[in-house]
């Protein structure tokens, strides 16, 4: 199991930041390596999604709820199923004075015990989710900083 956070400044207004977040069924639209994203149920606090991505040419699926905190500008998630044996966590937008911030922390575990339980194998994972991240974080910011189809 691990527990990852990444983290990126965008130019851009906390709440534009925000809707972009629970509008993440646009995501495969300027997200390459989503193959698709379906929201099959939805209410003004809770979605539940299924998502199929690509990670170095690796197919992951999975179905998770996500809970939505519009006070304070959170989006907590939550595997239902899929191929992890855990995946949950929370997007975060913050606002300073001239800037907001995205953060994405993640507690995963990739349930595979036999390979995880070798440190190089683990640190190999670890390392192409936070590239996964890294590279949602960038797409994101590049959408509001480039005012691209909002």
């Amino acid at each position: 199991m691990a527990k990852i956070s990444e983290q990126i400044q965008i130019r851009g207004n906390k709440q534009e930041i925000f809707n972009l977040l629970k509008g993440f069924k646009s995501f495969p639209a300027f997200m390459y390596y989503i193959n698709s994203l379906k929201v099959t149920k939805h209410s003004s606090t809770s979605f539940i999604s299924d998502w199929s991505i690509n990670i170095d040419g690796v197919p992951v699926r999975w179905k998770e709820e996500d809970l939505v905190n519009e006070a304070n500008f959170v989006i907590e998630f939550n595997m239902i199923e899929g191929d992890y044996a855990k995946y949950k966590g929370k997007w975060e937008v913050l606002q300073d004075s001239h800037n907001a911030k995205i953060k994405i922390t993640v507690d995963i575990d990739w349930g595979a015990p036999t390979f995880t339980s070798f440190v190089e194998v683990k640190k190999i994972l670890t390392r192409k989710t936070r590239k996964a991240f890294k590279g949602m974080l960038l797409a994101i910011k590049r959408k509001i900083e480039n005012k691209v189809n909002l």
